[in-house]
Parts: structure tokens; C-alpha cells; sequence
């Protein structure tokens, strides 16, 4: 059986303040150790049920309980939302209120949080055992506990089963702080992450230590298995609407051309990484308004624990999720959030083929909020084209959301404050600019075709026209435009452009750095000036068919948004590809939205739901 705690650390407790804490995880989860009968210490595996349990507890009571008066005068958010390019959340400070700079000259040794008791966490924990070992199939059990072959798909069935039919019945899984086991303990709610974090922490305490997590970026299922069955996958909670009867079968990721399963490169976890995916979902959320700045206190220094030890190196989304921490709240004498950025991206190139799309975005993102919109653009364009790898479908509604978003609201608002008064070095001037613009059109179009479901509509086109219209001629003419043909790859002089055999997507972080402003105040200009040589022509490669039949229309010096327009719309190669190279591209994972997916996302009835969940919406939390 797993250990349960050391007594050392039972010392700690009662814990209430932020560096107890993180002495707790140093000794329990991070360095783990168990003594032996010779009284010799051995390493162990980390208890991911009981760090569940802890960090669910303290997220509760700081973001549930009743709060002091929040300061109207709050800095940034600690933890900016995936969806960052909301406006700043003001800082919730449990001690004092509106005391922050009390708070930032001690933030660690104060009662930061409503005092843990173990006797609380102890007896939770035994619930969560007696839950498992009173419900689960002992045939299964005891036949898989010895064989050579490790864990069965129908004892992880079985063990789905019991979380899955536990659940209440009457809650919104979308609701935020649902990924804890500590809410399933309480009050019998769990989001899909959480779902797939107790099947795996159910199998940690019944000792079937060849069960680990596997995480795309907005799924989670499980891999298990040993000797000849090593690597068998199994899905183990829901996604979207319907997909409960999933539960058990195996993860077809190569016949899968869906961005949610990755199409292979998801994340293998191991016990340190199912760490890190605990720490990463953890929502410092008190409301839409306010974030608890404790919370995410605890959240940042955690993941800068493992940071050091390098168990992020191959966790983009966690490091990630470090960076937009670090935005917020910079820690002395630690990297950068756009070095982390720069990791993140690296460690997607390095481990995952580059076909992860959330580090170009959440950099996009960031270089958004700090009105580097030269960069925001090809960050943008950079995720387009790894989306493009992928075949559009229902089960990709978050970044469908996502690309939605900065189509309808972060475009349409660059190009209004990069069109008013007149700068040399405006974005609507610049040639690159453009050519990031039509990259990002581009990938969008190619994730269209060969779907079931058209990506593009009428809002789409709307706001793609008036983008593009905001841009003069000299940038436009800055551009030279390409058709690839059947068989053909290139890629673009400033490291952007996809291939047709195989994703080669880059960007350069070092040209992103070098855009700071929204006047384009970068150390080269766009034009040449008397006497200076002229400027290269900037290359662009069409991959996608509506974008190559659009190629003419572009070339044109004079702007003709009406043409432009009836063009997208007249073009919907939708589920059957009019582009001959459409099968070499797609050969080759604490928010509410105003304009869904054209898929009806909601339950319609009973009997598709998820036994014990209510669930009108997706929340990306996890």
C-alpha cells in the first residue's frame, strides 16, 4: 500500500502558512522517502490522492469561504486566466484585505490560509480508501494485483465505474475548483480532469502502480499495463456531450485526426508529472472579478519546485501556466515569463513534434496584453499552422474558441488601435505584419478542409475582411505570395512555414522579443528610405484552397473587400478536400464565450448526460 505521510511531516501540521506548506511538499511529494524496518530511508512515490486532498482543501477555503473587502485600487492578477486576454482580476489577500504591500514584504510566514488540521486530511483520505476497497470488483482485483500483465481494461473500467456512479447528479461540471478529490470527498462533484485524477489515484492505493495519466491539451485518460500489455490506453471520464460511453475503450490516436487526442503526441505521465497536471489545475479563482492571491502564491512556488527539479521539462502547458504566473507576480532571481514562454515552446518543438497549439497561443496572448502586436501575430500564425495539421471536429471546441476569439475580439481591437494617428512603424505598414495575417488565414482554412463540420461563417469572414482591409498598400506590396503544389514544402525565410510531409512549424522567440509596442517600435524599419536598399519581398506559401484560390484577389494593389468576401463564402470544401494536398497536411490540451461552435453544445436530455454531471458547457480547466 501507499504510505500515507512521514512523521516528520506530521509535525507540520497544523499548516497555515504558505512556507509550511511548501516544506510539506519538499518532504512528501517531491523528495518522498519511507523507512524501512532498518530504519533506512527509501525513495517512494508521491501520494496523489493526498496532495489532492491538501490542495483542494486550502483552494476551498480561500476561494469559498467568506472574504474580506477587496482593495478597489488591486494589481494584476497572480494567475491570469487561459483566456488571457481578459482585463486584469483585482487580488483577494485572505489575511488583510487591502494590506498588499503588508502582505508583499512577508507573503510566506504569515496565516495565510485557515490553519490544516491532519486529522481533517487523515480522515478524508480514509474515506477515499474505503470507498475503493468496498466497492471494487475483488475477482478483478485479485487476479490483476499479481499478473504478469499488469492492470486489466475491465478492472480500470471498474474502477471508473465506481467515481462515475458516485457522482451527484445535479451540478455544473463546467463550475471551477472541481478537480480535487477533495470535492468529490465533500460533496460528490467532479469536473473530467478530476474524473481521470481519481481513477488514477484509486489505482495508486490499490497498488496498481503500472496506471498513469496521460494529458492532451483539453482531455485526459489513462495509459496501464505491463510486459506484452504495456501501453494500453483506456478512456476513463467524459469530454464534451455523449462521450460516456467511451469509458473503458481503447485511444485511437493514429485513426484520430481531432487536435483533442494530439495524434500522438500527447503527455506520458509519470508520478511527478501527475504532480505538476495537480498543481497546474489549480484555480485561484474567487470570482470572475477576483483571484485569491495566496492561492496562487501557493500554485507559483509549487511549480517552481518542480520547475528546479526539471519535472516540467516535458509539461508545455504547465510551464505555461508558470509564465502567466510570473506575468503577474515576478519571482526574484527566477527566469522570466517570456523566457518561460520560450521554454514552454521548446520543450513542444523538442518532445511533441511541435503539434502542441496552446504555447503559441498563451505567448500570443501575453504579447497581447502588453501590446506587442507584431509578436501577437506571429505567435497567432504560428498556431494556425500547427492547428492546420489537425482535421477539424466537434470535439475541438475549446481552441475553436480560442481561435474564434482572437479572430472576433484581439484582431478587430489590434487593428483599431494600430489604424489611429500614423507611425513609420505601425503593424499596418509592416510587410510581416501582413504575411503573419494571411499564415494565420491560411492554417485556419487548412483545419477546415477535409472536416465534417465548416469552421468558417459569416462573423469569420467579417472580421478576417476588416482585418486584412486595415492594412496599406506598402504592406501589402511588401508581400509575395505562392501556391504550393501537390508534393511541394516549403518554409517561409522567417522560420514560420509548415511542410507538406511532416509539421514543421517554428517561430523564433528571438523576433518576437524584438516587437515591443503597438507603434512597431523595433530596431529595423518596414520601408527603405533615399538611398537605402530596398527591402526584400516577404514569402508567403498557400497551403489551404480557399486561401490559393483567394491568391489573385490579394495580389490585386487595390483592396477589394466585397470580392474577397463572396470568395470565402462561395468556398466550403467541407468534408470532401478540393485541395490536392490536403492529405499529406493532415497526414503529416477557471470562461464563457458569446459565440459558440455551429455544433449545439447543449444536453438535450437525460439520458445524455454523464451519470452524477449536469453539463450545459465546456470549461477548460483543466
Amino acid at each position: 500500500m501507499v504510505k500515507v505521510i512521514s512523521e516528520r511531516s506530521k509535525e507540520l501540521f497544523p499548516i497555515s502558512t504558505i512556507i509550511n506548506l511548501v516544506n510539506l511538499f519538499e518532504n512528501e511529494f517531491l523528495f518522498p522517502t519511507t523507512d524501512t524496518l532498518n530504519h533506512e530511508k527509501v525513495e517512494s512515490d508521491p501520494n496523489l490522492a493526498l496532495l489532492s486532498i491538501i490542495l483542494g482543501t486550502i483552494e476551498h477555503s480561500l476561494t469559498f469561504v467568506p472574504s474580506p473587502v477587496v482593495s478597489n485600487g488591486g494589481s494584476s492578477s497572480v494567475k491570469k486566466q487561459q483566456r488571457s486576454n481578459k482585463t486584469s482580476k483585482q487580488l483577494l489577500n485572505y489575511t488583510n484585505g487591502n494590506d498588499f504591500e503588508a502582505y508583499a514584504k512577508d507573503p510566506v510566514n504569515r496565516h495565510d490560509f485557515p490553519a490544516l488540521e491532519f486529522d481533517m486530511v487523515l480522515g478524508l483520505y480514509d474515506k477515499f480508501k474505503a470507498i475503493l476497497f468496498s466497492t471494487v470488483n475483488q475477482e478483478l482485483y485479485s487476479r490483476d494485483k499479481s499478473s504478469p500483465t499488469g492492470t486489466s481494461r475491465d478492472l480500470i473500467k471498474n474502477i471508473s465505474d465506481i467515481f462515475w456512479n458516485s457522482l451527484s447528479r445535479n451540478y455544473l461540471s463546467d463550475k471551477p475548483h472541481l478537480q480535487s478529490l477533495y470535492t468529490f470527498l465533500t460533496s460528490f462533484k467532479l469536473d473530467s480532469f478530476g474524473l481521470a485524477l481519481a481513477v488514477v489515484a484509486g489505482c495508486q492505493v490499490l497498488s496498481l502502480s503500472d496506471v498513469h495519466l496521460v494529458l492532451s491539451e483539453d482531455h485526459a485518460w489513462v495509459v496501464f499495463g505491463k510486459g506484452e500489455m504495456k501501453g494500453s490506453t483506456a478512456e476513463v471520464t467524459w469530454h464534451g456531450k455523449g462521450s460516456e460511453d467511451k469509458r473503458g475503450r481503447p485511444i485511437e490516436t493514429d485513426d484520430n485526426h481531432s487536435w483533442l487526442y494530439l495524434k500522438g503526441s500527447h503527455i506520458f505521465c509519470n508520478r511527478w508529472t501527475e504532480i505538476a497536471a495537480i498543481i497546474s489545475s489549480i484555480n485561484p479563482s474567487v470570482n470572475s472579478f477576483v483571484d485569491s492571491l495566496e492561492m496562487g502564491t501557493i500554485q507559483q512556488r509549487l511549480l517552481w519546485k518542480l520547475y528546479d527539479e526539471k519535472y516540467l521539462q516535458q509539461y508545455p502547458m504547465a510551464i505555461g501556466t508558470l509564465a502567466d504566473l510570473e506575468d503577474g507576480s515576478p519571482t526574484p532571481g527566477k527566469k522570466s515569463c517570456v523566457e518561460l514562454f520560450e521554454d514552454s515552446i521548446t520543450s513542444n518543438k523538442h518532445y511533441y513534434k511541435n503539434m502542441h497549439v496552446y504555447p503559441y497561443v498563451n505567448y500570443g496572448a501575453y504579447c497581447y496584453r502588453r501590446e506587442d502586436f507584431k509578436g501577437a501575430l506571429k505567435c497567432w500564425a504560428a498556431a494556425a499552422q500547427v492547428v492546420s495539421h489537425y482535421r477539424y471536429s466537434k470535439l475541438d471546441e475549446e481552441v475553436y474558441k480560442e481561435f474564434f476569439e482572437i479572430s472576433q475580439e484581439q484582431l478587430t481591437s489590434m487593428m483599431k488601435k494600430c489604424s489611429t494617428g500614423f507611425s513609420a512603424n505601425s503593424p499596418t505598414r509592416n510587410p510581416h505584419c501582413y504575411a503573419d495575417l494571411l499564415k494565420f488565414f491560411d492554417g485556419i482554412c487548412l483545419w477546415e478542409e477535409l472536416a465534417k463540420t465548416p469552421v468558417l461563417h459569416s462573423t469569420w469572414i467579417k472580421c478576417w475582411i476588416t482585418s486584412l482591409g486595415k492594412f496599406e498598400s506598402t504592406a501589402r506590396e511588401g508581400v509575395k505570395l505562392f501556391n504550393l503544389a501537390e508534393g511541394e514544402g516549403a518554409c517561409d525565410d522567417d522560420g514560420l512555414g509548415i511542410c507538406d510531409t511532416k509539421p514543421t512549424t517554428e517561430i523564433s522567440t528571438s523576433s518576437i522579443a524584438g516587437f515591443m509596442d503597438m507603434n512597431g517600435n523595433s530596431k529595423s524599419g518596414v520601408t527603405s528610405g533615399p538611398g537605402e536598399e530596398e527591402a526584400p519581398l516577404v514569402h508567403v506559401y498557400f497551403k489551404s484552397f480557399k486561401m490559393k484560390s483567394m491568391k489573385t484577389l490579394l495580389e490585386k494593389s487595390k483592396f477589394n473587400p466585397p470580392a474577397l468576401s463572396l470568395q470565402l463564402s462561395a468556398l466550403n470544401p467541407v468534408g470532401e478536400s478540393t485541395n490536392p494536398n490536403a492529405s499529406h497536411s493532415i497526414g503529416g490540451r477557471s470562461r464563457g464565450m458569446k459565440t459558440k461552435p455551429q455544433e449545439d453544445l447543449t444536453i438535450s436530455s437525460e439520458e445524455s448526460l454523464p451519470q452524477g454531471a449536469h453539463k450545459l458547457k465546456r470549461s477548460r480547466r483543466n
